[in-house]
């Protein structure tokens, strides 16, 4: 049986300041690479309502709560495409992973804290989940998407990025690269 989150999270924090060596990209980053390459794979670890309000138009939505940590240390591809992508098309782009850029997008807001000072993940996970809720959560998917990070890591994904930015500034600056409600709402450029 997996542990849960809450469980083992002074071990995971463990892990990701351990292995503190991660790329991380701003929301110009993942529009020049846009430009230039085309092809991306984008994970976004957000929550599937707010996936679906609003994400970027290659985006692969792997809810942080339907994430065990400990299949992402114990990471074996297969399982995890199997657990997580159920469309055609985002198991395509996850068998695509290695020819691709790849960026994990943790959250809707930014996570440059976390980048600088990975200390303070401890101190928000252990903060009251009551009255710091939104602090908790972007703890956590950070800790998620540095893990996922270094699971795709060690199967020589080439251009790995994790987006430090969050998902709103992607929004206020490239939002003709967005789906809304299932649609685009802006021609591409």
């Amino acid at each position: 049986m997996m542990k849960s989150f809450e469980s083992c999270k002074e071990e995971l924090v463990s892990v990701v300041i351990k292995d503190f060596n991660y790329k991380y990209a701003t929301v110009n980053k993942l529009y020049n690479c846009y430009q230039y390459f085309k092809n991306l794979l984008i994970f976004d670890l957000r929550d599937t309502n707010t996936f679906f309000k609003a994400h970027f138009f290659c985006s692969v939505n792997i809810p942080d709560s339907s994430i065990f940590p400990e299949e992402l240390l114990k990471y074996d591809p297969e399982k995890f495409a199997h657990q997580h992508f159920t469309k055609c098309g985002d198991r395509t782009l996850f068998a695509q992973r290695k020819r691709l850029m790849v960026f994990i997008v943790p959250s809707n807001s930014s996570l440059v804290k976390f980048t600088e000072d990975p200390s303070l993940l401890i101190k928000e996970l252990s903060s009251n989940t009551q009255t710091n809720k939104d602090q908790v959560l972007k703890a956590k998917r950070f800790i998620l998407s540095c893990l996922l990070y270094q699971a795709l890591k060690k199967e020589k994904v080439r251009e790995l990025y994790i987006l430090k930015e969050g998902f709103r500034t992607v929004l206020k600056r490239i939002p003709f690269l967005c789906q809304f409600q299932g649609s685009k709402i802006y021609p591409e450029p």
